[in-house]
């Protein structure tokens, strides 16, 4: 079976270019294909930056609590 698959793969890709034509094919090569590789890297992408956000919004707020926290010890002495 794996003989055959082989053998034909390239027949069928023939068939394929000749059905379809070669500029279809060449539309799907290089605009559908790599949209999925991107949406995927922008999907990690977005991830990062959320996550430096919620980073940096933690940051913020634990500088105000320190400051607060000062602050209220210096009122209270």
């Amino acid at each position: 079976v794996r003989r055959f698959l082989k053998k034909n793969i390239p027949w069928q890709i023939i068939i394929l270019i000749k059905a379809l034509g070669f500029l279809p094919i060449l539309f799907i090569h290089f605009m559908v294909l790599p949209s999925q590789a991107y949406s995927k890297e922008a999907a990690i992408l977005n991830t990062t930056i959320m996550g430096e956000i919620d980073m940096e919004l933690e940051y913020i707020e634990s500088q105000q609590r320190k400051l607060l926290t000062r602050n209220f010890n210096l009122l209270e002495s």
